[in-house]
């Protein structure tokens, strides 16, 4: 059983958070149950390729942001996902600045 990638978990509950969707509408737009989104926040479960690609469509982000490379299917390193994290908190961050 593949370890699950703990940043992809974290991708899935932002960008479910950021768009004020519960984790029902989430499982409704993959075409899963609810109880395999909270798996996947809680990082006790990797989605399977073919459902980071639907979730990528969903969230309408690049394949890479839920783990997928589109080359070759396999996951970028850890360290990629961690930095587009990283600074997607960090615009997030600015977004909220006064202008």
């Amino acid at each position: 059983m593949p370890t699950p990638d703990h940043t992809v978990g974290d991708q899935i509950k932002h960008l479910r958070k950021q768009r004020g969707w519960s984790q029902e509408a989430v499982a409704r737009g993959v075409g899963v149950g609810v109880l395999a989104v909270g798996k996947w926040e809680r990082k006790e479960a990797l989605p399977s390729r073919d459902n980071r690609i639907k979730l990528a469509e969903l969230f309408e982000v690049d394949e890479a942001v839920m783990g997928v490379d589109a080359a070759d299917g396999s996951a970028p390193p850890s360290w990629a996902l961690a930095l587009d994290a990283k600074l997607d908190a960090i615009i997030g961050l600015l977004e909220d600045l006064p202008r």
